[in-house]
């Protein structure tokens, strides 16, 4: 379990699952403050949880974002290039979500 370990922290991959956590968060919260506002959540699978109390949907979007942080990097154990294409479309992806909900939010 060790070696694990050791490997998994000499991984370049981690700053990337950082940035990738990072923008989970930052979509959860820019979510947060446009539901509070009066919009509506577009993920047909989260909007159910959104309507229910926030503590529910904090915990989804937690949950999720850290099994998925901590997939990518065993993931990068055994495929690096592969993972690493992952990550980078998926920060691709969140960012661009951010950036429209922070848009939007912040330009009515």
């Amino acid at each position: 379990m060790t070696e694990l370990l050791y490997r998994v922290k000499r991984l370049e991959h981690i700053k990337l699952v950082i940035v990738f956590f990072t923008l989970n968060m930052l979509d959860a919260i820019l979510t947060d403050i446009a539901i509070n506002a009066g919009g509506t959540e577009f993920n047909p699978i989260m909007r159910p949880l959104w309507e229910q109390a926030r503590w529910i949907a904090w915990s989804v979007e937690i949950g999720s974002s850290t099994v998925v942080s901590f997939a990518f990097l065993l993931l990068a154990i055994y495929v690096p290039r592969l993972t690493k294409v992952f990550l980078i479309v998926s920060i691709i992806y969140i960012a661009t979500v951010c950036l429209w909900n922070g848009f939007w939010l912040f330009n009515p």
